[in-house]
Parts: C-alpha cells; structure tokens; sequence
C-alpha cells in the first residue's frame, strides 16, 4: 500500500479509466454491430449490457469533474485537523456518496447481463420451469437484484438527514451516520462474493457437453474473462480492508480516491468482459453461444456407440430436407428438438436466425 498516491495520481486515474471506457464503447458497440450484421434480434442481455455503458460513461463524466475540482485524487491539506469546514474534503464526501450511489445500477445491469447471457445460451426454453437450470439462472437474476437494492438504499441512507455524509464537522441538526468504513467493507466482501458465483455458474452446464476435455477448457476459458473484474474487485476490496482497519493513520481523500479507481476499473472490465464471448462471431467464428447452442443437441449428447449404431457416417442430415430410411425410401424429417433460431446443416456449423 505504500504506492497509494502514486496508483492514484490525477494522470492515472483518467489516462487509465478513459482508455478503458473507450474499449467498453467500442466492445458494445461491436455487440449491436455483429447481432446487426448476422441478422439476429438484440436480446435482453444485450440492452443490459449497453444499459451499462451509459453508467459507465456517467461515472467515468463524474469522477473527472471531480477531479477537476481537486476533489479526487488529491491528498489531504497538511492544514485540515477535521474541526472546522473544509470545502475541498466536503466536496470530496459528497461525491463519493453520489458516485457510489450510481455505482450500484451500473454493477447491477452487468451481473444481470452475464446471467441474461447465459439463460440465452444454456436454456431450451426460457419458460420451462422445470429446467433446473433455468430455475438457477432466475434465482440469480432475482438475488443479484436483492443485493443491490438492499446495499443501495442502506448506502443512501447511511446517514440521517443524508447530506450528513459529506458535512464535516457536523452540524447541530446532523449525524453522527453509521460505520461507513463497515458498511463499504460489507459491500466489497459481498460484490467479491457475487462476481466469483457469477463466474462459476457455467462450469457444470458445460462439463456436461459431450465433448473432449480440451474443447471444454477452451470453452471455459472464454466464460473466465469475467475473472479480470473479479481480479479489480479484490484490489477495491483489499483497499477498503486496509482502510477500515488503519482509519486514524491513512488519508481519507487518497484511500477514498483509490477505491473508486478499483470500482471504476471493476465496471469497466466487468462489461468488457460480458461483450467479449458475443464478439467471435464478428472475426467469422461461430459465436460461443450457436457454438454450445449447437452442442447441447440430442445429436452431441448421444454416445458415441449410439452413433455408430445407428450407422450415422459423420454428419448430421440437412435440417430442411428428409432423412434416408434404411431401405432406401425417404422418410418426413420430425421436427428438431431444438428452438427454432438454431438451424442444424452439419455437426460443424450453424446458422443463427434470430
């Protein structure tokens, strides 16, 4: 911790988080852009996920203004002993307060969008609540919604009138608010919390793949990217640790100024991360979604002695022409088992239609 003010130097700060959001711009951007260029529907997870960029781009117009006004990432006055008003550290409060209130929607909109995008992936039918899989999925909509609600207002409600937060020392008619250093340490432990559960979620759904281990990992490892904003989320967390247990000897405005570097690097990679596995399909690769779409299908969760059996040579029949019986008449093909956007033509590709 000894490089604090370095690591949250006014050049650091915006160099760093402009260059990031510049890459979630052009990370949406590219989403709407691919489902626009193969035809398909913009979905839920999609308008969350551009829903997102929007706080981003507030937060990140907030935090340099802030900045501009020497309210972030500037030390405390050798002058400031805490007893009489300082516009400077009054300022600082108060924008803290504000930005960690609109922190809350942003981080809310990307977990949902992760979890939307996997609904979309790993569900045959959305409306089918028998699907274990669904059911899990929904829950972790509703309680991903619950902790954000409940952290949020007891944040805008930390203290009592609420402008108690940033006047310092307090007036007669304020305060004293609650521990905010414990409340902040509840809600980074818990965010932490949140975004490993998020990242684990797929792990069973896609171990059950039949197919080899190391097409598994690979398919894994794009699902990890979402470790880049657990990895900014354990630096916020770490901070506000730190700061919780040294108060009396650290610099409020410098500790403050860190944690919403790590916040804001938190939100940005965590929405680049959720853009990241629908962009394949722009460089002409299947998408990672058709591409598990594909291989959940009856065909891929056969066994293999299955498939030989039944004297399949290698691939599957066209989905839109019949199937040959084996005395050579032609039979009516049934309808495929899976929904109707996905278009089977060979175990190695497929056409997306939504």
């Amino acid at each position: 911790m000894g490089t604090l003010a370095e690591t949250t130097s006014p050049a650091t700060i915006q160099a760093v988080l402009i260059f990031l959001t510049a890459l979630d711009v052009i990370a949406v951007g590219l989403r709407l852009f691919t489902k626009h260029h193969l035809g398909q529907r913009i979905k839920a997870d999609d308008w969350f996920a551009t829903g997102a960029l929007g706080f981003v781009i507030v937060l990140l117009v907030y935090l340099s203004v802030g900045i501009g006004k020497h309210f972030v990432g500037y030390p405390l006055s050798p002058d400031f002993t805490g007893e009489v008003y300082d516009p400077i550290v009054s300022g600082h409060l108060q924008l803290f307060y504000v930005w960690c209130l609109l922190l809350f929607p942003a981080l809310w909109l990307i977990k949902c969008s992760f979890i939307l995008f996997y609904r979309r992936v790993f569900t045959v039918d959305s409306r089918d609540y028998r699907d274990w899989t669904n059911i899990l999925l929904i829950l972790s909509l509703v309680f991903i919604t619950i902790w954000t609600l409940a952290f949020g207002f007891a944040w805008a409600f930390a203290c009592t009138p609420v402008r108690g937060f940033w006047s310092w020392p307090y007036a007669a008619d304020e305060g004293p608010c609650v521990d905010t250093w414990k409340l902040h340490r509840a809600i980074t432990i818990s965010d932490f919390l949140v975004d490993f559960l998020i990242i684990i979620i797929p792990v069973p759904m896609i171990w059950r793949l039949h197919l080899p281990v190391g097409r598994k990992v690979a398919v894994l490892t794009v699902f990890f990217l979402g470790a880049i904003a657990v990895a900014a989320s354990i630096m916020r967390m770490a901070r506000v640790l730190w700061a919780s247990e040294s108060e009396a000897n650290v610099d409020g405005l410098l500790v403050n100024s860190s944690v919403l570097f790590w916040a804001m690097i938190e939100v940005n990679l965590g929405l680049l991360a959720a853009c990241l596995p629908t962009l394949r399909g722009f460089l002409k690769i299947r998408a990672v979604d058709s591409f598990i779409k594909t291989h959940r299908s009856k065909w891929s969760l056969r066994s293999s002695r299955q498939l030989s059996n039944s004297g399949d040579a290698g691939g599957l029949p066209y989905a839109n022409s019949p199937a040959l019986s084996r005395d050579g008449r032609q039979n009516e093909r049934k309808k495929p088992w899976y929904p109707e956007e996905v278009t089977l033509t060979t175990m190695g590709s497929v056409v997306t239609r939504n």
